[in-house]
């Protein structure tokens, strides 16, 4: 039986062009035992309700150009409200703004390396074990 909390979503905003990252972000973590979908390219709407149906612990949405910051603060905004239970991290590494400056989103994590994010999942496989080893 696969454990619900190695779900994990990474997602681009709509309209963005570069996803090769997240695919390879992606591939490495599954070789790790996550199970990751991925959603690329997707409007706001489609791409709410496709986190919002799945049952994902952690997601993970990557800005890859200042063009998509008011995307990210709106796709954010609904997420937290439609899944206030998930872990929600941004990955800003192709973005040139300080991550400092993306705090006013009140997510769980905002990481400008691949390491960081990767170092969230550990953590949150590590602590959601720690849980269910004492249940």
């Amino acid at each position: 039986v696969d454990d619900f909390r190695r779900n994990a979503i990474f997602a681009t905003l709509p309209n963005e062009a570069h996803t090769i990252g997240l695919g390879m972000a992606a591939s490495i973590q599954r070789s790790k035992g996550w199970n990751i979908r991925i959603l690329r390219q997707l409007a706001t709407k489609p791409l709410v309700s496709a986190i919002q149906e799945n049952e994902a612990s952690i997601l993970g949405i990557s800005i890859g150009s200042r063009n998509s910051v008011g995307d990210l603060y709106s796709v954010v905004d609904i997420v937290k409200a439609r899944r206030p239970d998930g872990i929600l991290f941004v990955s800003v590494a192709l973005v040139e703004l300080d991550p400092n400056s993306f705090r006013k989103l009140c997510v769980d994590a905002v990481v400008s390396e691949f390491t960081d994010a990767e170092q969230i999942l550990d953590r949150f496989a590590a602590s959601s074990a720690r849980i269910a080893s004492n249940v």
